[in-house]
């Protein structure tokens, strides 16, 4: 039995995008270009180790980004952060219109060293501050359309992820803020991060990331809640869960994927996978 369900697991994932895009310093950047007509349900809500940069090329999309529901026009562009729960929804009269540009984020803070804080200041906005900054900037409309061009390249172009890493690197050079603010940021971002980036293949409790947070368990759950829209408890255990789906579209067994990102074993695993492909409310 549990050979048929890990081949049904394995071949339904080639088509489930999950939070691994196989990202590292020597492929830092990939790029979709997302063909959509008319409506399309949105996707599981999710969050990756990548960060993403979506452009709007026609129509508009509408998505919930880290608590915030949001609504981008034609050539209006998001950035999410590695930690922020997303989902969207395409609306379009034409074909083309979605570009998503997934950046490794250790690649872009090794490039930013000298300016890690400012990077880190982008991050921590809040998303609608976030995309606000980023679509009322004085250059954005250039830098669209530069990145537009870039992430529109053939695969068989030379240097095709080369060229798109400068682009993307020119692209935060321009808009990083000029000065780090993150120590007066406000919202709820900044009091649980430290729990997000403490996220692993260990299983995190509730009150271990309270504490890392240095806030009472019970006001760490209601803000988490109240910025994410779900409890702690579930956000760390589908980060967990992706984790091992991604592991094993690289090849790696549910047994060695489960024992990587805290499961009890395979079976475990796998009930749990293919709830989530069936559940469309697991977030």
């Amino acid at each position: 039995m549990l050979n048929i369900l890990t081949f049904y697991l394995i071949k339904t994932m080639k088509s489930v995008a999950f939070f691994d895009w196989k990202l590292n310093e020597s492929l830092p950047v990939s790029r979709i270009i997302i063909h959509r007509q008319g409506y399309s349900r949105p996707s599981l809500p999710d969050v990756h180790s990548a960060i993403h940069l979506g452009i709007v090329v026609s129509g508009y999309l509408e998505g919930i980004f880290g608590g915030s529901r949001l609504k981008l026009n034609t050539s209006e562009l998001y950035l999410t952060s590695p930690w922020e729960p997303h989902s969207t929804i395409a609306r379009s009269s034409g074909s083309q219109d979605l570009i998503l540009i997934n950046i490794d984020i250790d690649s872009l803070q090794n490039f930013f060293f000298a300016g890690a804080d400012q990077l880190h200041t982008l991050l921590c906005m809040l998303p609608d501050e976030r995309m606000r900054y980023l679509n009322t900037h004085c250059r954005m409309s250039e830098l669209i359309e530069r990145l537009t061009a870039l992430a529109n390249l053939a695969d068989d172009e030379p240097n095709q992820v080369l060229k798109l890493w400068n682009g993307v690197l020119n692209f935060f050079i321009e808009v990083l803020p000029e000065k780090s603010t993150s120590a007066a940021l406000p919202g709820n971002y900044q009091k649980i991060l430290p729990a997000l980036q403490k996220l692993s293949g260990n299983i995190m409790t509730l009150p271990e990331a309270a504490e890392l947070c240095n806030l009472s368990t019970s006001y760490f759950a209601a803000i988490f809640r109240k910025q994410f829209g779900v409890s702690f408890a579930r956000y760390e255990r589908n980060f967990r869960l992706n984790r091992a789906a991604g592991a094993i579209r690289r090849g790696a067994t549910l047994k060695e994927a489960a024992a990587g990102w805290g499961f009890c074993d395979k079976s475990h695993l796998a009930r749990l996978l293919k709830q989530h492909l069936q559940d469309k409310n697991v977030f």
